[in-house]
């Protein structure tokens, strides 16, 4: 039996796929099993796979129609034989020991979870994430947002797998965006034992990749709604107290604000989708703090491509401008 099982979906990703593949089968901790499902990708991927698995045992590679993320891992959970088990999505890649560090973490502590560090891709640079000082607190704080920065992912985590196939937990079917957060607030509603590994980083996580779910910035509100749905009808949240429950809503929320300052080109896209927001939350918490904000700097902003007189940068020039049309005067 191997020491650690590493899934890892893959869907689309032959850009990246040989750098993933590599960093795992290159572990300093050699015994530990790999197994990559091929969620129907239409490119070179599977070519990729197949490559490895040829000249490397530990691969397993599981060849299916696409379904999305969420029933990729859960395919690649069933066939797991180790006693810990991570998740790595197929465009990130692991430091040389990260296995290592983080079995040996684990097992001596007799942890459920162990959380780690990683580095931050983006438009090839690289930064540590901006949940590590999240970290150094996680494991003294009693307060949810300490915790849920840390929380609501899967690829920053080792887990014993007795434990995580015990809790019943899956990733939800269907759900594009926020899938994992979904999955790991629910394992937290099941109470694990968690230890940190505070030393380094030990994953690389790529951002803005093309084919990741989140790329589609119009949709990302309405799709993050879908995974807030789905975990507020769960029995398990419904137990939690209303703290936890607002705590959770606010976490959302953070993100809806997110897009809506990140993306100002889908604002007219993101309005329709936070009035459905809106309505979830003001139906279910009473609570109805957000939404006004958005439409009422929306409306404005909208007014003021219609018809608006201000001064320039310099302040020597009025700048009127009537259906999108600028003129510019000379201030006397």
């Amino acid at each position: 039996m191997s020491n650690v099982s590493v899934i890892i979906p893959i869907y689309n990703v032959e850009k990246y796929l040989k750098k993933c593949l590599e960093s795992v089968a290159n572990q300093t901790l050699q015994d530990i099993e790999i197994i990559c499902i091929n969620d129907g990708s239409t490119d070179g991927s599977f070519d990729i796979l197949k490559n490895f698995s040829q000249k490397d045992p530990r691969f397993v590679i599981i060849n299916k129609q696409n379904e999305g993320v969420s029933v990729a891992r859960n395919v690649g959970l069933k066939k797991v034989t180790s006693p810990y088990l991570m998740f790595l999505d197929a465009d990130d890649y692991l430091t040389p020991n990260a296995c290592e560090a983080l079995y040996n973490k684990i097992k001596t502590t007799k942890s459920d979870i162990v959380n780690f560090k990683g580095y931050e891709i983006s438009d090839e640079c690289i930064k540590e994430t901006y949940y590590n000082p999240s970290l150094e607190k996680f494991e003294k704080s009693n307060d949810l947002n300490d915790l849920l920065p840390v929380l609501t992912y899967c690829w920053n985590k080792i887990y014993k797998t007795t434990f995580l196939k015990n809790s019943k937990v899956a990733f939800p079917k269907g759900i594009k965006t926020a899938e994992d957060g979904v999955f790991s607030l629910l394992l937290h509603f099941k109470k694990p034992k968690y230890s940190n590994f505070l030393d380094v980083p030990l994953i690389y996580y790529r951002r803005n990749n093309i084919n990741s779910a989140t790329t589609n910035t119009k949709n990302c509100i309405a799709t993050d709604i879908e995974a807030f749905k789905y975990l507020i009808e769960q029995t398990s949240f419904a137990e939690q107290n209303l703290e936890v429950q607002l705590a959770i809503v606010d976490k959302f929320l953070d993100g809806a604000v997110y897009y809506w300052n990140t993306y100002p080109q889908n604002r007219k896209f993101y309005l329709k989708d936070l009035k459905k927001y809106n309505e979830i939350i003001s139906e279910k918490f009473n609570k109805n703090k957000v939404l006004p904000l958005f439409i009422n700097e929306y409306k404005k902003k909208v007014l003021q491509q219609i018809f608006s007189i201000k001064n320039d940068s310099t302040k020597t020039h009025k700048i009127i401008t009537i259906l999108g049309l600028k003129i510019k005067f000379k201030k006397k």
